[in-house]
């Protein structure tokens, strides 16, 4: 009888550990499908980074960002770098990398600071927004937060975009005095369109941009 119990509870034991196995290379499937290699995914097939695959928001530091941009071409045409929130190293490394993509024409850089300091916040989009090709097209800076002094550090980088054709400043806490900056820095000669709602501007903002 206690060998029968015995043989018994030993092949119990065998099932529960294949079911754990099972579950584990599952698990293990389902997260490299939600979460793929940057550098394998999308901009490898489409010309696109886009680090919002998965919707995953993250704080990078400088090894994950490393590992999200390592495997990047030098030919992709779009990013978007949302959810992601980035810090001063982090941004140094997407600085290096996309410095490399010249075709670069549509970048997403909508809420990419997300629970950074001020003084760290301003220095990550200089450093994003920096390393862009000056021929983009298209550009959001979208839920950053900007405001009057996040404006006035982009004023360098926001000046050389001279084809620029769409720029989106939702929900950043511009005042009239922030767009009225805006509409000096952001070349107008090839802009199609601007979107600027959500702000703190009024009527007044909206009549220096149209200005």
């Amino acid at each position: 009888m206690a060998e029968t119990i015995d043989s018994a509870v030993s092949e119990l034991q065998k099932v529960v550990a294949e079911l754990e196995a099972d579950l584990n290379n599952k698990e293990e499937k389902e997260s490299s499908r939600t979460e793929p290699k940057i550098g394998e995914a999308e901009q490898g097939i489409q010309g696109i980074l886009d680090l919002t695959l998965g919707n995953k928001r993250e704080l990078l530091t400088k090894e994950r960002a490393e590992e999200l941009f390592e495997g990047i071409e030098d030919d992709i045409h779009e990013i978007r770098l949302g959810t992601k929130s980035f810090g001063v190293d982090a941004a140094k490394v997407a600085e290096k990398y996309l410095k490399k993509c010249s075709k670069i024409s549509v970048a997403d850089l909508a809420d990419i600071i997300a629970g950074r300091p001020e003084a760290e916040a301003l220095e990550v989009l200089k450093l994003v927004c920096g390393a862009l090709p000056v021929a983009i097209k298209e550009l959001d800076l979208s839920e950053n937060a900007l405001g009057e002094k996040g404006v006035r550090a982009l004023e360098p980088t926001l000046r050389s975009f001279e084809t620029l054709e769409g720029i989106s400043f939702y929900n950043n806490g511009l005042s009239e005095l922030s767009l009225k900056l805006l509409s000096e820095y952001v070349p107008t000669e090839k802009l199609q369109s601007i979107h600027f709602h959500n702000n703190m501007s009024g009527s007044g903002g909206g009549l220096s941009l149209a200005e």
